[in-house]
C-alpha cells in the first residue's frame, strides 16, 4: 500500500488558508507526525496549564501554521480521527490565535459529524470574583430557597439578589454537610427572579427529585457556615475552584451584623414525608458518620437530651468522641415494629405496632470503633451485647420510640435492650433465646403465596434470629463458661451469616476454654468466610483486612498443633493473599501429613494461577480419584485440561458431568464457553442457554451468551444479553463496546446486501 493511500497516515490539509507557499510545510508535517502524541499529553493533563503545555508544538508556529493546523485535524479520519478530535477541542479553547481557535472550533464539528467525538473536556476559566463594597451596597436581597434534602447531608442552596434595574444576581450552591465540602458553587446573573426559577431552580429540582424550601438570608448563612465548620473540624479543603474564587465575595454579602445565623434551617429541610424507620435509621447513620447536627435535629423536641445539652454542647461533645473512637461501617441488622405494650418483646405480623403519632420499634445494629471513656457521657450509647476485639464491631439490641412532631418523625425514648436484659433471670433469658431461634426455623419452613408474603416472612425470621442472637449475647456476659450456649450461638451465627459476629462468639470461647488450636481454627474460617464476601463486593481494602486476620488465626492454631486441616486453609489464605509459593509449601505439606479432596484441588488452583497446567491436571486428577462425585473437582479439571491445550479430554469431561448431572449448570457454561470459542454457535448457545435457567446468572455468562447471539445472527438477542451483564458488572463496558460494534457491522454488511 502507498503512503498516500494509508488509512493510518494523518492526511493533509487541501484547503489552507493563504498561499501554499506562504505555509512553512515541514512545520505541518511535523505537527501532523505529533497528533497521536500531543493527544495523549492532552488527555494526560489535568488542568488547563497541563493542557495548554501539551498544545506547545502548535502554539510555537505562527498564525497561519496554526489555522492550516486546526483544519487539517477536521479532514482526520481512520485510525487518527479521535485523537484529532481530542486536539481540536482543547485548540478550540485554548489556541493563542482567535482565527485558529474558530477553525478547531469547526474541524470538532465536522468530526463529530463523522462519528468522531473528542473524550477530553477542558477546564473552565476561572477568575477570581472581586465586588466592591459599593456593589454590594447597590444590592437587595430578594429570596433564598435550600433543598429538603437535609436528611441525605447534602443541600442544593440557592440565594437570590437584585439589582437598582431589576436584574437578579445569584449564587447556587452544593453543600455537602455530613463531608464539610462545598460541592459546586455557580454565579448566575439574570434578567428575573421568574427566570432563575424557570432555567436553574426547576432542572435542579427535577434532576435530583426533592422539593424547595424558602428559607431566610440568616437560614442560608447557617447553611453555608455549618458547611465550612464541619469542613474545618474534618481537615477537608475545599477543591471546587468556583468557590475557592469566589466564595470570598458571597461570604462577604452575608456575614455582616445585619445577619445572623440562624442554625434553626436544617430541622426545615427535612423531608416531612420521610417515614418514622427512615427517621430512625438516618439518626444513627448521622449519629455514627459524624453529623451531629443532623443527629440532634432528628431528636424529637422532648427528648431528654435536648434537655440537657444545646446542639452546639451536642455536637462537640461527639465530635470529640468519634475523635478518638475511629467509627466505622455501621451495619443494621434490623428494624423491626413493636406493639406499645410490648416490654422489649418482638413484633410479629398481627400486632399493633403504631399510634396515630407515635411508633416502636426494635432495633438491632452494629458499629465498629475504639471504646473510649466518653461514651459514658452520652446517654444514647449503649451497651453492646457482644464485641469482636479484632476488628472493633460492636452488636446492640435497643427499643426505640418515635414520635411524629410538625415536621416529621422524631427519635423519642431509646432504651437500651441489652442493659435492660441483665436484670432478668438467667434461665429466662436463655430460654427465650432458644424459643425464638424454633419461631425463625418454623418460619422458614413456610411456603409464602406471595412476592408480599415472602417478603413479610424474610423479615419475620430476621428478626427472630437478631433477638435470639442478642438475648442468648446478653446471656453469656453471666455464663462465660457455658460451653454448649457458647456452640449454639456461634451455630447459629453462622447459619445468619454473620461471620464476624461468630468470630466474635468464638473469641469469648479462646478467653474461657482450653482447646485454643480447634478454636483458632476456627476463628480463621470465620475470617477468611468474611474476606470473600468482601471480595464479591469488591471492598480490596477489607478483604485483605480480613484475610490478615484470617493468616494471624490461622498461624497462631498452626503453632499450637501442626495438622493437615490448619495447613490447607493456610494454603487458601495465602493463595488468595498472592503469596503462591509459601502457599505452595503449605499444601503440598498437608497433602504429605493427610491427603484430602480440598488440598489437592486447592493446589490445582494454585498451580493454574502459576500457569502450571500439567500439574494442574495431575492436581485435579489426584483429588477426583478421593471423590469420584464432586461436580467442583470436575469442573476444575476440565479447565485445567482446556489451559493444558487438551481440547477433546476436556470435551469429555464437561460431557460426562452433564451425563451424570443433566442439571449441572457450571458444566453447561463450560462446555457452552468452549464451543463458543471454537466459533461453534449454534451448538454453544443451548448449553449456555441452559446454564442460565438453571439458575447461573453471571455477568460473564451473559456476555458470552451476547457474543453468541452474534454469531447466530440475533441482534437483538444479543443487545439484551449484554445490558443484562452491563447491569451487573459495568467495568465490562470495554468488552461489551466492542461486541456492539461487531453487531454495527454486521447489521450494516446486511443492509449492503440487500
Amino acid at each position: 500500500m502507498s503512503k498516500a493511500n494509508d488509512p493510518k497516515r494523518p492526511v493533509t490539509s487541501k484547503t489552507p488558508s493563504r498561499p501554499l507557499r506562504d505555509i512553512n510545510q515541514d512545520a505541518m508535517h511535523d505537527l501532523i507526525i505529533q497528533i497521536p502524541t500531543m493527544a495523549a499529553a492532552v488527555r494526560a493533563a489535568t488542568d488547563r496549564a497541563g493542557m495548554t503545555a501539551a498544545l506547545a508544538p502548535i502554539m510555537a508556529q505562527g498564525a497561519g501554521e496554526q489555522l492550516a493546523f486546526a483544519t487539517t485535524l477536521g479532514n482526520q479520519r481512520d485510525v487518527v480521527a479521535t485523537d484529532a478530535a481530542d486536539l481540536a477541542e482543547a485548540l478550540a479553547e485554548l489556541a493563542s490565535d482567535k482565527a485558529a481557535a474558530k477553525e478547531a472550533r469547526r474541524s470538532v464539528i465536522r468530526l463529530r459529524s463523522a462519528g468522531f467525538r473528542a473524550g477530553v473536556t477542558v477546564p473552565r476559566l476561572i477568575v477570581a470574583r472581586t465586588e466592591t463594597p459599593e456593589a454590594r451596597a447597590a444590592l437587595t436581597f430578594a429570596q433564598a430557597w435550600a433543598s429538603r434534602t437535609r436528611e441525605r447531608s447534602e443541600v442544593q442552596l440557592a440565594i437570590a439578589w437584585t439589582r437598582a434595574n431589576g436584574e437578579v444576581d445569584a449564587y447556587l450552591l452544593d453543600l455537602n454537610i455530613w463531608e464539610g465540602h462545598i460541592h459546586s458553587t455557580q454565579h448566575v446573573e439574570t434578567g428575573t427572579l421568574r427566570r432563575l426559577e424557570r432555567e436553574h431552580l426547576t432542572p435542579m429540582r427535577e434532576k435530583d427529585h426533592f422539593t424547595w424550601a424558602e428559607i431566610t438570608l440568616p437560614q442560608a448563612r447557617g447553611l453555608i457556615e455549618a458547611t465550612l465548620d464541619q469542613g474545618e473540624w474534618r481537615k477537608t479543603e475545599q477543591h471546587d475552584p468556583e468557590w475557592r474564587a469566589q466564595g470570598d465575595a458571597l461570604l462577604r454579602r452575608i456575614q455582616t451584623d445585619e445577619v445572623v445565623a440562624d442554625q434553626s434551617v436544617h430541622a426545615l429541610l427535612l423531608d416531612p414525608d420521610a417515614d418514622a424507620e427512615e427517621a430512625l435509621v438516618n439518626f444513627w447513620g448521622s449519629w455514627s458518620f459524624g453529623d451531629y447536627g443532623l443527629a440532634y435535629d432528628l431528636l424529637s423536641t422532648r427528648h431528654a437530651i435536648r434537655e440537657r445539652e444545646t446542639r452546639d454542647d451536642f455536637i462537640n461533645l461527639r465530635r470529640q468522641w468519634i475523635e478518638e473512637a475511629h467509627t466505622a461501617r455501621i451495619q443494621i441488622g434490623a428494624v423491626t415494629p413493636q406493639s406499645a405494650e410490648q416490654a422489649g418483646g418482638l413484633w410479629l405480623p398481627g400486632t399493633a405496632a403504631t399510634t396515630a403519632n407515635r411508633q416502636n420499634y426494635a432495633f438491632f445494629w452494629s458499629l465498629e470503633f475504639v471504646e473510649s471513656p466518653i461514651a459514658g457521657q452520652m446517654p444514647e450509647m449503649p451497651i453492646a451485647t457482644i464485641a469482636n476485639p479484632d476488628t472493633g464491631r460492636h452488636w446492640f439490641w435497643q427499643a426505640i420510640t418515635m414520635e411524629r412532631e410538625a415536621g416529621g418523625w422524631r427519635l423519642g425514648r431509646i432504651r437500651d435492650e441489652g442493659l435492660a436484659a441483665q436484670s432478668q433471670p438467667i434461665d429466662d433469658l436463655v430460654k427465650r433465646s432458644d424459643e425464638l431461634w424454633v419461631e425463625a426455623e418454623r418460619a422458614a419452613e413456610t411456603q409464602p403465596q406471595s412476592q408480599e408474603a415472602s417478603r413479610e416472612t424474610s423479615l419475620k425470621i430476621f428478626a427472630l434470629a437478631q433477638e435470639s442472637m442478642s438475648r442468648g449475647e446478653c446471656a453469656l456476659m453471666r455464663l462465660m463458661t457455658d460451653r454448649p450456649l457458647h456452640e449454639r450461638l456461634h451455630d447459629r451465627a453462622i447459619q445468619i451469616a454473620q461471620w464476624d459476629r461468630a468470630a466474635a462468639i468464638t473469641q469469648r470461647m479462646l478467653a474461657h476454654f482450653s482447646d485454643k488450636a480447634r478454636l483458632f481454627r476456627d476463628l480463621s474460617s470465620l475470617d477468611f468466610r468474611k474476606a470473600q464476601t468482601y471480595a464479591e463486593q469488591n471492598d480490596e481494602a477489607n478483604t485483605l483486612r480480613w484475610l490478615d486476620l484470617a493468616a494471624a488465626a490461622a498461624r497462631e492454631s498452626l503453632a499450637l498443633d501442626r495438622n493437615a486441616e490448619v495447613l490447607t486453609i493456610l494454603g487458601e489464605l495465602q493463595t488468595a493473599r498472592g503469596e503462591l509459593d509459601e502457599a505452595e509449601t503449605f499444601l503440598r505439606e498437608s497433602i504429605e501429613l493427610e491427603p484430602s479432596v480440598g488440598a489437592w484441588a486447592d493446589l490445582g488452583d494454585l498451580l493454574m494461577r502459576k500457569e502450571q497446567s500439567r500439574e494442574a491436571v495431575s492436581a485435579f486428577e489426584s483429588a477426583q480419584k478421593l471423590d469420584p462425585a464432586s461436580p467442583q473437582v470436575r469442573w476444575r479439571l476440565g479447565r485445567a485440561l482446556e489451559m493444558a491445550n487438551r481440547p477433546e479430554e476436556a470435551r469429555m469431561v464437561y460431557e460426562d458431568a452433564i451425563t451424570t448431572d443433566p442439571e449441572d449448570a457450571m458444566a453447561h457454561a463450560l462446555l457452552g464457553n468452549m464451543m463458543m470459542e471454537a466459533q461453534a454457535y449454534e451448538d454453544a448457545a443451548p448449553h449456555l442457554e441452559r446454564a442460565l435457567q438453571l439458575g447461573l446468572v453471571s455477568a460473564q455468562l451473559l456476555l458470552q451468551l451476547g457474543f453468541v447471539a452474534v454469531g447466530r445472527g440475533n441482534f437483538d438477542q444479543a443487545r439484551s444479553m449484554l445490558d443484562q451483564a452491563l447491569q451487573i458488572d459495568p467495568t465490562l463496558e470495554p468488552q461489551v463496546r466492542q461486541i456492539l460494534a461487531q453487531v454495527k457491522a454486521a447489521e450494516d454488511a446486511t443492509k449492503r446486501r440487500r
